[in-house]
């Protein structure tokens, strides 16, 4: 068996029981451990901007950078598109690196949203969501380009997201009886249009379970018909007139936030950095 022995500040030692060559050290982040099948994986979770201090370097660093979400917009709004979704494998070497969680999207506050930001960790960036088109001041405005793309509101259609992370919102529609949002998009897909759900996110098991990450935020719902859920991955659900109000993204996964039909509108939700390397 590999010999593993634990150090004070969360850090570990593994060497390989036939090659004797050293698996990866590293400090920083929640620190936890999953065993899969022979092998044993330590994952460092960042919730919040800090850093990652690689004391022996090596192969194999598994990554997952999330964006934070997109927030959606009132009045018919869409909803909120999911931070950019990046993932993969890596090589390190030793040396203390930032490591950046963005926040996630305001949702409407004196008749504006403002955009999330990116997360960032070894070069690699998650970008953040795009907003909801909608009503800011009075004013109708579009949707914003993100890691995924916001909705569309009656006077301007769902946007796309940047290319490998993330996918488009959904149109919006007006009179007759569907003056609707679209939903955001998601990283697994496209926000659904006319108060459509928001884009499904993608599952990742780098912590060693399946979870969802990067949802979009479902679009607002004033006439019949939608569906109003957030994509699963922690999209907001959203609102419908004045009766329900619009959901924020779930922290930490990078979900957008819920369009809403009045002067109310779902923040998106913070984005996340997990980082994993085998260690037995």
């Amino acid at each position: 068996m590999p010999f593993i022995s634990s150090i004070a500040n969360g850090s570990s030692r593994a060497y390989g029981q036939r090659t004797g060559k050293a698996f990866i050290e590293a400090s920083g982040g929640t620190i936890t451990t999953y065993t899969s099948g022979a092998e044993t994986w330590r994952v460092h979770t960042f919730t919040a901007s800090s850093t990652f201090t690689i004391t022996r370097g090596g192969e194999g660093l598994r990554y997952l950078v999330v964006g934070g979400g997109g927030p959606g917009s009132g009045w018919y709004g869409g909803g909120g598109g999911a931070g950019g979704y990046v993932t993969g494998t890596t090589t390190v070497i030793s040396g203390s690196t930032p490591i950046v969680v963005g926040a996630g999207g305001s949702g409407i506050n004196n008749n504006a949203t403002f955009p999330g930001s990116a997360s960032s960790a070894l070069g690699f960036t998650g970008y953040e969501g795009g907003n909801g088109a909608g009503l800011y001041g009075g004013n109708s405005a579009p949707a914003r380009q993100g890691g995924s793309g916001g909705g569309g509101s009656p006077d301007y259609g769902g946007v796309g997201g940047y290319a490998g992370q993330g996918n488009s919102g959904g149109n919006g529609a007006g009179g007759g009886s569907y003056t609707n949002g679209g939903g955001g998009g998601g990283a697994g897909g496209n926000g659904g249009s006319l108060g459509g759900p928001g884009g499904i996110g993608l599952q990742n098991n780098i912590t060693g379970s399946n979870v969802y990450y990067a949802g979009g935020g479902g679009g607002s719902e004033y006439y019949g018909g939608g569906s109003r859920a957030g994509g699963a991955g922690g999209g907001g659900n959203g609102g419908y007139r004045q009766s329900i109000s619009p959901q924020a993204g779930t922290a930490n996964t990078g979900g957008g936030g819920g369009g809403g039909s009045e002067l109310t509108s779902g923040s998106g939700g913070s984005g996340i950095v997990i980082l994993s390397y085998r260690i037995a």
